[in-house]
């Protein structure tokens, strides 16, 4: 009678490469994926600071009189004149890489900043009483925001550029 002889353990060289090119094409995809998800959380918080940054900028210029919004530092006249002809003069604002408003400066880019926020007044004239005369009622404001800007060079063109849009109305 034949004793029976045990069957040999172990993996073939066929199988062992098999589950190492499955094992990298895996590890391939998760590097991959890493980068797609690092992008997308920079992103994202990048339009968080926006957002906040926005919010600044209409919280103080929702804090002035209505009639200084036309002027270029609206947070800086307490009883500015009610505009007749003259058209809205933009403000400027810049903020640093964690989205505080820089102040203290009347010209140039201050030190530390990164974002520039430049808000255009486009004064509503269908929201006069009567179209053609007396004050306006609204208006309609375009924040544009641009990063990166620095000091020593501010006449540069910054590689990025997100355009917001808000209205404040006269109460």
């Amino acid at each position: 009678m034949k004793t029976p002889r045990p069957e040999k353990c172990g993996f073939t060289l066929v199988e062992v490469a098999l589950s190492l090119g499955v094992v990298a094409i895996m590890a391939l995809s998760l590097i991959s994926m890493l980068g797609v998800a690092l992008d997308s959380d920079r992103v994202a918080g990048r339009d968080t600071l926006l957002a906040s940054m926005s919010s600044q900028v209409l919280g103080r210029l929702r804090a002035v009189p209505f009639d200084a919004l036309w002027l270029a530092e609206p947070t800086l006249t307490p009883n500015p004149p009610v505009p007749g002809g003259t058209p809205p003069v933009d403000t400027t604002w810049y903020f640093s890489d964690d989205g505080v408003l820089l102040t203290g400066t009347t010209s140039g880019v201050p030190p530390g900043a990164l974002f520039r926020c430049v808000v255009q007044k486009l004064p509503d004239d269908l929201s006069r009483v009567v179209p053609g005369t007396g004050p306006y009622h609204r208006a309609a404001l375009k924040l544009q925001f641009a990063w990166p800007v620095s000091a020593t060079a501010p006449a540069a063109k910054p590689p990025n550029l997100q355009v917001l849009h808000a209205s404040i109305a006269r109460y």
